[in-house]
């Protein structure tokens, strides 16, 4: 099987990084460049010379504050990524790297952690930074009355300590391997707030951001533009490339738009020199050869659920039969556009614990599929397929629910209906509103259910297969597995990556033969960059400015196509 070669892999310590390769490798570039009218590979931006000048035009919609602690704008959160800096760093394959912290240590039993932190780094007012704006930065998200999205980084952690003038130590409630890569939330610097109150949005502290970053906050014009500018004094300046000219780019000008589309508009008008967005949206109309895209795995995950106490979906060789039953591949062609990469699993394309191994296992095979029914007990007759189950005879019919409020997904639905009827499953797809399809997958008071997860910055895969979190938790399958449970323990406690790596895969090859949710795919997401931003670009779904203190920026009169 696929699995003895991983795990034969992993025992010898293989590290292939994987970038459109092994189980993606038929869906194009993990993570590459392409141009509008193809793909283009990195020598077509290659540096011809840093040069030290110009504007960068990023985007956003309104900012409802400028605390990345309290933004709910995904786009303000993203540039104030370089305004603001966390104790760790995530790369694109989700290891934690050093930032504020210049390393971490555990205690023997998981849950002690000491973060030693940088002693050069000063917030853009000149004043050090200090392990009092860590402790004060976790205890505003632990806040009650404040919902921020960083709330699950911090849900762990019982209290946080300073320990001396070099280094924080936070207690969790039970050991977690993953917590370095839950310390990437922004710091804020505890006396910039004394006396105000934090939670009002618009309050002066708020609306003038003071970090450590490579650019600091200059000015905002409502509805305007947020204006940035390089930070002279940052403690990373030169380290990452050896040289003291990095950032290169002096100044950013943050243009505010009214939504997304207008933003693309103006992409395409040379207001700004960059978009993203996220999800599957492919229409480029409009632009220019002057833009290179970069696209890579989103967060979102979409999968179907089984409810795992159903009669007939309690089998495993059902749930085997309906993931071999569907064409993955034909549903991201015809249906997405192409803009989704097809997996098995919640884990990330680019993640660390894929590293080296494949994870595409069910890819449609009727035959296979025929043989799993027939495993079961199911004979087909009529072209449908029967069945007695506690003394009654019954047909395979099956309900899917879907949101009716997603247009993509209720045509996979559809189209997954089609193709395991011509299996010889009935299947009935009912639409209903979101919030009544959650309340119906909560309860357990369905059959299948299309539906998607987004992955946390951390590989955590307790969410979906923990026993802990049937009972109350997102596992809506209502899995439960004792041997899962104890590798899921497991990795909660190593600190070894290659154990971890091992114990990932004992995870994924229970899962991959118990099914409790079908995979289908992870939806694209892509930047669009003018060629005129040179330097290493490196966008990626955790950091969509990864690399940008490399960048630099040609005049008009130095594009060439």
């Amino acid at each position: 099987m696929k699995r003895i070669f991983l795990l034969l892999a992993l025992a010898a310590g293989l590290t292939a990084l994987l970038s459109g390769c092994a189980a993606y490798s038929n869906q194009g570039n993990v993570g590459g460049l392409e141009g509008l009218n193809g793909r283009v590979d990195y020598s077509d931006i290659e540096d011809i010379g840093p040069i030290k000048s110009g504007t960068l035009k990023l985007f956003s919609t309104q900012p409802d504050t400028l605390n990345p602690i309290l933004t709910k704008n995904r786009y303000v959160s993203e540039f104030l990524g370089l305004v603001f800096e966390g104790l760790v760093k995530v790369g694109k394959d989700q290891r934690p790297a050093p930032a504020l912290s210049e390393s971490w240590e555990c205690s023997e039993d998981g849950k002690v952690w000491t973060f030693r932190l940088r002693k050069d780094v000063f917030w853009h007012d000149g004043s050090p930074f200090t392990p009092e704006d860590v402790k004060f930065t976790i205890e505003v998200i632990q806040n009650p009355a404040l919902d921020s999205v960083y709330k699950a980084n911090v849900r762990n952690i019982e209290k946080c300590e300073t320990v001396g003038d070099g280094a924080v130590r936070v207690y969790l409630k039970k050991p977690d391997s993953l917590i370095p890569g839950l310390m990437s939330f922004p710091i804020l610097k505890k006396e910039y707030f004394k006396g105000i109150d934090i939670l009002d949005r618009s309050s002066s502290p708020n609306m003038h951001p003071v970090g450590t970053g490579p650019y600091r906050f200059l000015s905002y014009s409502q509805g305007e533009s947020v204006e940035l500018v390089v930070n002279n004094n940052w403690w990373n300046r030169g380290v990452q490339d050896n040289t003291a000219a990095v950032p290169y780019i002096p100044s950013i000008s943050v243009r505010i738009f009214r939504d997304a589309k207008t933003a693309k508009q103006a992409l395409g008008m040379g207001e700004i020199d960059l978009y993203f967005h996220e999800g599957a949206e492919t229409n480029r109309e409009g632009l220019s050869e002057s833009f290179l895209v970069r696209r890579f795995p989103g967060r979102n995950f979409e999968c179907i659920a089984f409810n795992l106490d159903d009669p007939i979906l309690s089998d495993k060789h059902v749930r085997k039969a309906i993931a071999y039953a569907i064409d993955r591949s034909w549903i991201v062609e015809n249906i997405l556009g192409g803009e989704a990469f097809i997996a098995d699993f919640p884990v990330h394309p680019n993640s660390w614990v894929l590293e080296g191994t494949e994870f595409r296992i069910y890819d449609e095979n009727r035959e296979k599929a025929t043989e799993e029914l027939e495993a079961a007990g199911w004979k087909k007759e009529d072209g449908v397929y029967r069945k007695s189950i506690g003394g009654r005879m019954r047909r395979l019919e099956l309900e899917l629910i879907v949101s009716k409020d997603n247009e993509i997904r209720c045509k996979v639905a559809k189209e997954i209906g089609a193709q395991l009827k011509e299996l010889g499953i009935e299947l009935k797809i009912k639409e209903v509103s979101k919030d009544t399809l959650l309340k119906e997958v909560n309860s357990g008071n369905y059959e299948m259910a299309l539906i998607g997860y987004r992955l946390a910055l951390v590989p955590d895969l307790t969410f979906a297969y923990s026993s802990d979190e049937a009972n109350y938790g997102k596992n809506v399958a209502g899995y439960r597995n004792e041997l899962v449970d104890g590798f899921l323990s497991g990795i909660q406690l190593s600190r070894d990556e290659k154990e971890m790596k091992m114990l990932y895969a004992q995870v994924l090859d229970v899962i991959e033969d118990e099914v409790p949710y079908a995979g289908l795919y992870f939806n694209a997401e892509y930047t669009l960059y003018n060629r005129r931003i040179k330097g290493k670009i490196e966008a990626n779904v955790w950091n969509r400015y990864d690399g940008l203190t490399s960048w630099y920026v040609l005049g008009e009169d130095q594009i060439s196509n």
